[in-house]
């Protein structure tokens, strides 16, 4: 893929890089390598089950981005916790969010412990995301540490349930009724060359099927929720995954029944979808809830001298809209360029699965990067994370949103504020 970077964002970030303060800072991200990694396994080590950040991790984030310079810092009610840089702009526009997410998949009675090994750190939930909310702040002290004064305001956040069942309620929460972010910065996942700017839409649904149960010999013949999930579960295998744009779904639990003697009065199927297309995700909901419709029916069907019948009653548990989102907006285009003169090859995925969903849903301009390094095993206790040059992946996140915000005395704003 060719992508064409304009001009002045070229112009741009080349009097970034070119400036005295701003090397400040980069080579300042270098040396805090060490107190970035600390500040890394702090964090990890502090319980973040989604729904309870404001019991440890928010309030944990708002005090570092007090203690390192950021304005007007709060906790809102559902446990995001953010603050602000300011600039000389009175409007305070444009404002850019810098988003990482606080909540990791782990229920709060995981035992957390640090474990370091062959330049691994292993503990649950230290790369996904506890790195992502090291370098935010690392980044706000590096900010201070060169006395940069953006134009306009620089955001930083920690958002609250991002992960699974969360549904990326923190994100929907903080937006609702504000049209004041004119860009979005969104640091999750490792590594440093991806790059997305629009959202992968996640649909998740339950299916409780009951029905009669009891003896498999003295109630043989009667129709079976066991059954009908196995008749559905075959209807939705049959259909055909989309590659572009790609449009998957699966069948990832399934559960039911007591013992191999009885036919079960209970079961149920989760299922997963998820496409880069809103369109095609509807479509694939239409044809998930017509399979267990007609796997249902085609049960009750077989049984009709039967009197008792199964039903199924439907649950949706995820709903992450799609957008395809900005390709060639000036965050990009910055990512990329950024990505490209710290020698890295960019990688441009497009979609992702991040609370830039909810972001790029709102129209709100959106860039997703990683926050470097290496990571492993996500979502396991065994999760590893390697810091290794993830001062690199620190640097490109700075230099976009400063490009982004304009810096006082050297550039101005590449984001244009929203009305």
């Amino acid at each position: 893929m060719v992508y064409e970077v304009e001009d002045r964002v070229q112009k741009c970030i080349e009097a970034l890089l070119a400036d005295e303060k701003i090397q400040k800072a980069m080579e300042f991200l270098v040396q805090d390598q060490a107190a970035r990694t600390e500040e890394n396994k702090e964090i990890a080590l502090v319980q973040g089950e989604t729904g309870k950040e404001a019991m440890g991790r928010a309030p944990l984030f708002k005090r570092k981005l007090e203690q390192y310079g950021a304005q007007d810092c709060a906790v809102d009610g559902i446990g995001n916790a953010y603050g602000y840089s300011y600039g000389t702009r009175k409007d305070t526009r444009p404002l850019i969010m810098l988003e990482s997410h606080l909540d990791t998949v782990f229920t709060e009675d995981t035992p957390l412990a640090i474990v370091e090994k062959d330049g691994k750190i292993f503990c649950p939930g230290i790369g996904d995301n506890a790195s992502a909310q090291a370098q935010t702040l690392s980044i706000m002290r590096a900010l201070r540490h060169a006395g940069i004064v953006p134009v306009g305001t620089i955001m930083p956040m920690g958002a609250a349930r991002e992960e699974g069942h969360g549904n990326f309620d923190g994100m929907r929460f903080f937006l609702k009724g504000r049209n004041d972010i004119d860009a979005a910065v969104i640091v999750d996942g490792g590594g440093t060359e991806n790059l997305g700017w629009g959202g992968i839409g996640i649909k998740r649904y339950e299916f409780i099927f009951t029905g009669p149960k009891g003896h498999s010999w003295h109630r043989a013949g009667s129709p079976s929720t066991i059954h009908a999930m196995g008749r559905t579960v075959a209807k939705i295998a049959e259909i055909p995954m989309i590659p572009d744009p790609r449009t998957t779904i699966n069948v990832g639990i399934v559960s039911g029944g007591s013992t191999v003697g009885a036919i079960a009065g209970e079961c149920r199927i989760q299922v997963d979808m998820r496409s880069a297309s809103a369109k095609h995700l509807a479509d694939l909901e239409a044809k998930v809830l017509k399979a267990v419709a007609d796997g249902v029916a085609g049960e009750n069907d077989f049984k009709k001298d039967q009197p008792d019948k199964v039903s199924v009653a439907t649950r949706c548990f995820g709903d992450m809209p799609a957008g395809e989102g900005l390709a060639d907006h000036e965050a990009v285009q910055a990512a990329h360029y950024l990505t490209v003169k710290l020698g890295k090859k960019p990688n441009m995925e497009g979609g992702t699965c991040t609370n830039g969903n909810i972001t790029v849903d709102k129209g709100i301009p959106t860039i997703i990067m990683g926050h470097g390094g290496f990571n492993g095993e996500n979502h396991s206790l065994n999760e590893w994370y390697e810091p290794r040059d993830n001062y690199i992946a620190a640097q490109r996140a700075m230099l976009t949103v400063l490009a982004l915000t304009g810096v006082d005395g050297l550039s101005e704003p590449l984001a244009t504020p929203r009305r």
